[in-house]
């Protein structure tokens, strides 16, 4: 039987399964291949900056204010770049770190955030 690791770092119970809206925030296979500290600063920044819990930037949930703060850390992720200048996190490891999503819900992600700054930019400047 795997266990199941919340955001603190605590064990699930046997009996919290996805079916009663856990999801993982730690993957079993965390132990083989660790979380950047980085990616756990920019996820808590993130739920800090849009007034949500941490964990929801993982999880499934699809409302507006999920989503919103799940797309600005898709941005701010792919936004790292490594000495070589280069990003930091291909689009499927982003989507393996915020709750194992497919690198092109990642890409469009992204873009829908790129598309929320732009809106923003033109409202301050008009």
């Amino acid at each position: 039987m795997s266990v199941i690791f919340t955001v603190d770092g605590e064990a699930l119970p046997p009996y919290a399964t996805r079916r009663q809206g856990f999801k993982p925030y730690v993957p079993v296979r965390e132990r083989h291949f660790p979380t950047p500290p980085i990616v756990r600063v920019i996820i808590e920044q993130v739920a800090y900056d849009h007034g949500v819990k941490p964990v929801l930037i993982t999880s499934p949930a699809t409302w507006r204010e999920a989503s919103r703060a799940r797309f600005d850390a898709m941005y701010r992720l792919r936004s790292l770049v490594g000495p070589d200048g280069k990003p930091r996190f291909s689009l499927p490891h982003i989507g393996w770190l915020l709750g194992g999503r497919d690198h092109s819900t990642v890409k469009n992600g992204i873009s829908r955030w790129e598309k929320h700054l732009a809106a923003k930019r033109e409202v301050e400047a008009a």
